[in-house]
């Protein structure tokens, strides 16, 4: 049976955050699990979202749409770049609900654990703000990197009615009543010609010609299980579908009846319609238990292809209900170079307190008639029940000693152990584990003296209320020219200047291309999957360095860093991250320079600086590890490991720092930039990441301390069975419960120890599957005669059954 996660928002705002409760349990019984937390603010997100939405609805993509006029206000709005600003808004969502917040850290630990280890989550949002219903939340990479994963919608207050169940018995047809609105500019047909295609053995009615008053007969005097309604709607005030040019119903004018359809058994109705989230609200309201609706305006072939898609996997090859909506969103995906972001449409609104159904439920009358909130089965009357006797506690066996094992039960516990712990490492359930461990364990490392080496200037909240943001042409103009006077060796400028930003725009280009110590940035766009940023025109090659080299992981968190990958057909034409190009530029010796290249960094023998491979320390099923060339990050928990001036201070006072021959670094610290990340010491800006990262490559080129490495997979392998063995042979011998604290107290000390002296020498020694088979091996030995009696017991009752 999947599981059912219930995120419930309270009331707050983007500015202050949400306090949020998290209930997870099996879907139909009551939850196992519930905690409280609060969602942190995002005060951007609300504006990036209406820019999405601007830009999204008057998009002038080909194709007519299932909504019969864009608002003239967001018609006149200026048409951004669809996809940028799609990719925007997918970083700020999950840069919100990934961000490092303890009160938030805590949910998102038990959702990534519920995800993980179930079969099929249903993910139930609740709340009654409206931005977070037009907030695409699959778009959070928790949701999107398991598939068996999807999102619902529901308001806050949850009710049930009474309902009557249905006489049948046996199979029966499935009773679909199908309602075609205003087909103004588009082919409605079509989507009746599919329900009748894919739905051979349903009852299908569809009254002509369609107004209220048949509809309403309708639901009042049949019994109906599907409600479908193709052709224009619209949530703009209130929701509504139309009946034809003139003549529109909303949701209110048909409650009576539909509450009474409700009662007597229908359970889903999919507007295949635009703009349906009033819609879903309004049915939510007379308790309907489950509504498909398009949360914008969709193209006609888009809307037909999802009803295809999703009736092909519900109806004909019997899946779940949100397994068959996940995969007709996913399969959309296919159409978004002629409608962007098309597979963001669809989405379900269901209560909690109704249990997904299957189309062989409708057709066979298992579905429930009755719904129910979270309660719990009834145990089974046919249950056997094993007795064990227990010895009685007197003096002479209060110490509770153990009688010693076997060797070969011992070898056997060991084996068993190490077979499980290491198959679970392979397929990734130890992953997020062990990269918690690996961030408890980051900020305990010893403080490092600030670099002389570098300086980092920094745009600062005050900057920006000085000077604005983005920096125009002229102030980075003024900035580079100041800096020039002082000789620094490298300037790294982590500010994109790929379109013009008047005033000084001519004259900063030309500096540019003249000052051939300045290191600017571009996006390759593959990394983080994000729409690629082109160089500043005319700056060469030589002087680019990509700047989404900041990895993030599954829970993102950046831990590593690609210092260099293939250039291929990017709008960035380098192969160099931006770390790895200003260390290049900072070196005078040109052997060291040279070596500093990919080929010579990580082709030569032995290496200059290790890479991570697949499978490297904790990263056992993490698909981009082996992207580019990769590096852990040596954070320090200072989040500094240079001197920091701000931009208005080196304008005004340039002679009050020593700059010359020292690398000097150009980035946002501001609050309102969108480069801040998190990490495993806490948020840190994108340039001070690239600072950690100079640093450590000068470190290791000049052989004064070397990248954090991991240990080979074989050796990490060995490392963990030794751990097996020695908790075999630690609970070989007779003891007493007191000794066996104590062997788990040295056990516990020696593992923690020694992982943590290997990271303060820059290896990621596994911590948490040595624990695991350490603490396994001994309790299983431990308690391994009662097992034995039990299992023996079980092997005694099944004999007897099969004999009797």
């Amino acid at each position: 049976m999947g599981k059912l996660a219930v995120l419930r928002i309270g009331d707050g705002s983007f500015e202050q955050g949400f306090p949020v409760t998290l209930r997870i349990g099996v879907d139909g019984e009551l939850p196992t699990l519930e905690i409280e937390g609060r969602l942190p603010p995002a005060p951007h997100l609300p504006n990036l979202l209406e820019s999405w939405q601007f830009s999204y609805r008057s998009r002038g993509t080909p194709g007519s749409y299932r909504q019969l006029k864009v608002p003239d206000a967001q018609v006149t709005r200026q048409r951004s770049n669809l996809k940028l600003i799609s990719g925007e808004l997918t970083q700020a969502i999950n840069h919100w609900l990934n961000s490092g917040d303890r009160a938030f850290q805590k949910i998102r630990d038990h959702l990534l654990k519920t995800v993980s280890q179930s079969s099929e989550v249903r993910f139930v949002i609740q709340t009654d703000h409206l931005f977070l219903w037009q907030l695409p939340w699959q778009l959070w990479d928790l949701v999107q990197e398991h598939p068996h994963v999807e999102v619902a919608l529901y308001p806050k207050e949850l009710r049930t009615i009474p309902t009557v169940a249905k006489q049948t018995t046996g199979d029966r047809r499935v009773k679909i009543l199908v309602l075609l609105g205003d087909s103004t500019n588009i082919n409605i047909q079509t989507d009746l010609n599919i329900l009748q295609q894919q739905l051979p053995d349903a009852d299908i009615y569809v009254p002509a010609p369609i107004q209220r008053e048949q509809i309403s007969n309708q639901l009042w005097t049949e019994a109906w299980d599907i409600l479908f309604f193709a052709g224009h709607s619209s949530s703009q005030g209130e929701g509504q579908i139309f009946l034809d040019q003139h003549t529109s119903l909303t949701i209110a004018d048909l409650k009576h009846a539909l509450s009474h359809a409700i009662a007597h058994g229908l359970k889903l109705a999919i507007f295949n319609s635009c703009d349906g989230l009033k819609l879903a609200q309004d049915l939510a309201d007379i308790q309907l238990p489950t509504t498909i609706v398009m949360r914008e305006r969709i193209p006609d072939e888009a809307a037909q292809k999802f009803l295809h898609y999703f009736l092909t996997a519900f109806a004909n090859h019997h899946k779940s209900l949100y397994t068959s909506l996940r995969e007709a969103r996913e399969r959309l995906h296919s159409l978004e170079d002629k409608y962007p972001c098309v597979s963001w449409l669809p989405i379900v609104c269901q209560s909690p307190a109704h249990r997904p159904f299957h189309w062989l439920a409708l057709s066979t009358n298992l579905a429930e008639n009755h719904p129910h909130q979270f309660s719990s089965s009834s145990p089974s009357t046919s249950t056997r029940s094993i007795t064990l006797k227990q010895a009685p506690i007197t003096p002479a066996n209060r110490t509770n000693y153990r009688k010693p094992l076997k060797l070969r039960t011992r070898c056997f516990i060991s084996l068993v152990v190490v077979g499980f712990t290491l198959g679970f490492r392979t397929i990734g359930w130890l992953e997020a584990l062990e990269l918690w461990a690996y961030d408890r364990a980051m900020p305990l490392q010893n403080h490092q003296e600030l670099d002389p080496r570098l300086l980092v200037v920094t745009v600062t909240d005050a900057d920006v209320a000085k000077l604005g943001k983005p920096l125009s042409d002229q102030v980075v103009y003024r900035l580079l020219t100041t800096l020039e006077r002082y000789q620094p060796r490298v300037i790294g400028l982590d500010i994109y200047r790929d379109i013009p930003i008047e005033p000084g725009n001519t004259a900063l280009l030309q500096q540019l291309r003249q000052m051939q110590q300045v290191v600017a940035i571009c996006d390759v766009g593959e990394p983080n999957r994000l729409p690629p940023v082109p160089q500043p025109p005319g700056v060469s090659p030589a002087q680019l360095g990509f700047a989404d080299a900041l990895m993030r992981d599954p829970d993102g968190i950046v831990r590593r860093y690609s210092l260099a990958m293939a250039k291929g057909d990017s709008a960035c034409p380098t192969e160099l991250s931006f770390g790895l190009q200003v260390a290049q530029h900072y070196l005078t010796d040109a052997t060291l320079r040279d070596r500093l290249t990919p080929q010579g960094t990580f082709h030569s023998s032995p290496p200059l600086i290790p890479i991570l491979k697949s499978q490297a320390g904790g990263y056992q099923q993490s698909k981009n590890v082996g992207l580019g060339w990769q590096v852990l990050v040596p954070y320090q928990r200072s989040h500094q490991v240079a001197e920091e001036v701000s931009l208005s201070e080196i304008l005004t006072k340039p002679e009050s720092r020593f700059l010359r021959d020292r690398i000097v670094l150009i980035g946002y610290t501001s609050s309102n930039t969108r480069d801040r990340h998190p990490t495993p010491v806490g948020e840190m800006f994108g340039v001070r990441i690239h600072a950690h990262i100079i640093n450590q490559v000068l470190k290791s080129t000049l052989n004064e301390s070397a990248f954090i490495t991991c240990w080979s997979p074989i050796l990490e392998n060995v490392w963990i069975s030794v751990w097996a063995i020695l908790g075999g042979i630690a609970v070989g011998a007779k003891s007493s419960r007191r000794q066996f604290w104590v062997v788990q107290g040295i056990g516990l000390a020696v593992i923690l120890s020694s992982s943590l002296s290997g990271f303060s020498c820059g290896i990621w020694i596994p911590a948490i599957p040595v624990l695991i088979t350490y603490f396994s091996t001994l309790y299983i030995g431990w308690y391994w005669f009662p097992i034995a009696v039990i299992f023996g017991k079980l092997r005694g009752n099944t004999r007897q059954s099969k004999e009797s």
